[in-house]
């Protein structure tokens, strides 16, 4: 007797087990597949045959007579029997309205039924037990077969394209996890401009269960192309209804494919519909998927093989890719390779060019310092069709400018190896500039919307470290926590917090935040008379209710010498200089200045904006209440202990006079009585 195919759809793991294992024991002629999840039945489904089906109503949640609905529609003759919880007979006559040849209650001891379950839909000439396929079934599970064989890349696809599972050849293949590869359709993989052509060909896919084949280049994860056959082969159910496809890839390298050139009013669209898309796609994605992506945007449209995306670090003065399309880092020194020095690019793009060509002669690299885009594009070539068209070279790169609104730069995107051996002057210049604003609008809305994150997570703990809550902690603890929120907050290198006090009659530094622990400790050391400060308070420094410092000041010194050491190069206009100072003073209820929360050294080297001033100073007032909650919390507990000791001196003269009291009362009771 063949053996009976049954899959189990249980997202309980033991559950399943324990059916395994009865079905085994009660029987050999049995074969157990799981699913724990409806897409995953549904997939099994499609891609499998399977006598019958053991279907759990609630499934992580979904409604199983719904699930139960779409296994039918698949197969109308594949017997299911549903699994439902005690106490839901209700359920089990809906489940037998829709379809279902039986069901079994899951009370202890349920699973000891289940051989005795099939056996009984057996009977009834429910289940045939050799696999009913169609000739043409037969025929394509004989092709697969075949070509599994010679291990090439296999996948399953549903009536509209969307991939239900492929083998590892395909997942290999694409550069896609299986979890990543599932969310997407073929036509994901194609290029934009032969994806319409791709569903006018997949619309007329012969119904007879022909193969037929549609050549294009494939797109795989990391924006290299590859040009393909994708073979198609539709697949039915009893009912004779096309349920999905079965496909596989072929090698097309031999084959000349036609190159499309988009008009640059099409590619315009296509840039600002890709760029919309990522927008609303990338808002809680990390940003090196954001990067990752605008690289393979610009490999996808532009035509070029290799596509990398580097941003600005700041602090060491270098451009670091970030992003690489069709390139892998070599073995080596990697950090050279992804280190690009600032002055470098920033010799590149001088007065502030959008994109600049390095491109190769015969003698050699030309001189890119000399020589940006429009001498590149005046040179000489021969006009092509009244357009002047630029021919590149294998070695011939073309780098972006990516600036900020303040208009400096902060990343940059090359492009190499391109695919199109010429390219029209209009075309480039107009989508490259365009390409340029998007990508640089990505970007900082991205960082923006992060920070933003960042920021109200860390305001949100910073409110906790700062409220009544925390008397339980010494001051020095108090203002340790509320310094470093503070600087993970608003994203300064050094934030430190400085008080009066009544002994030195001096400012102090009681704590400071910063990465080096050794300056921490220099800081904590810092004294500041109060005249001193009160001569860097000066009017053309008021921002708000905070003194932002521009110039250098020998009273800050001491500050400076610590934190900054012999690095003190100054920066760029619109940038923080390292002479800069932010101080917010700490008022208290009677208003007078009891310190300063200092801020120093912003990550991003950026003058802070008016509204993150305003909130140091919100945060700012927090640290006083803070503190003026402690010293009233003090207080009130200096003059309890006062009435404590006091109360208990009542207490002890009210105990005396009770003990003379009764010592009376005995010896008159004794003597007198």
């Amino acid at each position: 007797m063949e053996k009976i195919s049954t899959l189990i759809v249980d997202d309980n793991l033991s559950y399943f087990e324990s059916c395994k294992n009865i079905l085994h024991v009660q029987g050999e002629n049995v074969e157990v597949d799981h699913a724990m999840t409806a897409e995953d039945c549904i997939r099994k489904v499609i891609q499998n045959y399977y006598d019958i089906v053991l279907l759990d109503y609630d499934l992580n949640g979904t409604d199983g007579i719904k699930l139960l609905a779409r296994i039918k529609a698949l197969n109308k003759k594949l017997p299911v029997i549903m699994l439902i919880d005690e106490g839901k007979e209700d359920i089990a006559i809906e489940a037998l309205k829709n379809g279902a040849e039986d069901y079994i209650m899951k009370v202890s001891g349920d699973q000891t039924a289940l051989p005795f379950t099939i056996q009984k839909v057996v009977e009834r000439g429910q289940i045939k037990v050799e696999p009913a396929q169609s000739p043409t079934e037969k025929k394509v599970n004989a092709t697969i077969e075949q070509e599994e064989k010679i291990q090439e890349a296999f996948y399953i696809l549903d009536r509209k394209g969307h991939f239900l599972s492929a083998n590892d050849r395909m997942l290999a293949f694409s550069g896609y996890t299986e979890e990543e590869l599932l969310e997407l359709s073929v036509a994901d993989l194609l290029p934009p401009s032969q994806e319409n052509q791709f569903y006018e060909w997949f619309a007329t896919l012969p119904e007879n269960g022909e193969q037929a084949t549609f050549t294009s280049e494939l797109v795989t994860k990391y924006g290299v192309r590859q040009p393909v056959n994708l073979v198609l082969t539709s697949v039915k159910n009893e009912a004779n209804e096309i349920i999905g496809y079965r496909g596989h890839l072929k090698d097309a390298e031999s084959i000349e494919t036609e190159e499309t050139h988009l008009p640059a009013q099409e590619l315009h669209f296509i840039l600002v519909s890709e760029f919309i898309k990522l927008l609303h796609s990338s808002l809680h994605e990390h940003l090196s998927y954001v990067l990752g992506r605008i690289a393979q945007i610009g490999s996808q449209l532009f035509k070029f093989q290799k596509v990398t995306l580097a941003l600005l670090d700041r602090s060491k003065r270098v451009f670091i890719k970030q992003a690489m399309v069709g390139q892998k880092l070599q073995s080596g020194d990697k950090k050279a390779m992804i280190e690009v020095p600032q002055e470098l690019i920033d010799q590149i793009f001088t007065n502030q060019f959008k994109f600049k060509v390095m491109y190769y002669s015969h003698e050699g690299l030309i001189d890119f310092e000399k020589i940006g885009l429009k001498k590149r594009l005046s040179s000489g070539f021969p006009p092509v069709a009244n357009s002047l068209q630029i021919e590149w070279q294998d070695d011939d790169m073309l780098l972006i400018n990516l600036v900020d609104q303040n208009k400096q730069t902060f990343g940059y995107i090359s492009l190499e190896k391109s695919a199109r051996k010429a390219v029209s002057e209009s075309e480039l210049v107009s989508n490259l500039e365009l390409f340029a604003q998007l990508s640089s609008l990505a970007i900082e809305n991205h960082y923006h919307f992060s920070m933003l994150e960042r920021k109200n997570r860390r305001l949100k703990q910073l409110l906790v470290s700062s409220n009544i809550f925390k008397l339980h902690l010494n001051l020095d603890d108090l203002l340790k926590e509320i310094v470093w929120s503070v600087r993970y907050t608003l994203d300064f290198k050094l934030v430190a917090l400085a008080l009066v006090t009544s002994k030195s009659g001096m400012l102090e530094i009681r704590a400071a935040a910063c990465d080096d622990k050794i300056k921490q400790l220099h800081l904590e050391e810092i004294r500041f008379s109060l005249p001193s400060i009160a001569q860097v308070l000066k009017d053309k420094y008021k921002k708000g209710k905070s003194y932002f410092v521009k110039a250098p000041e020998k009273n800050l010194l001491p500050l400076k010498e610590v934190y900054y050491q012999s690095q003190r190069e100054s920066r760029r206009e619109g940038m923080w200089d390292a002479s800069s100072v932010l101080l917010v003073p700490i008022m208290t209820r009677e208003q007078k200045i009891s310190g300063f929360l200092i801020a120093d050294d912003p990550a991003d080297g950026k003058i802070p904006t008016s509204e993150v001033i305003h909130t140091l100073e919100i945060l700012t007032n927090q640290v006083a209440v803070a503190i003026d909650n402690r010293m009233m919390y003090f207080q009130m507990k200096k003059r309890l202990n006062i009435l404590e000791k006091a109360t208990g001196i009542f207490q002890k003269e009210d105990e005396d006079d009770t003990d003379k009291s009764l010592g009376i009362q005995r010896l008159v009771k004794r003597f007198l009585k």
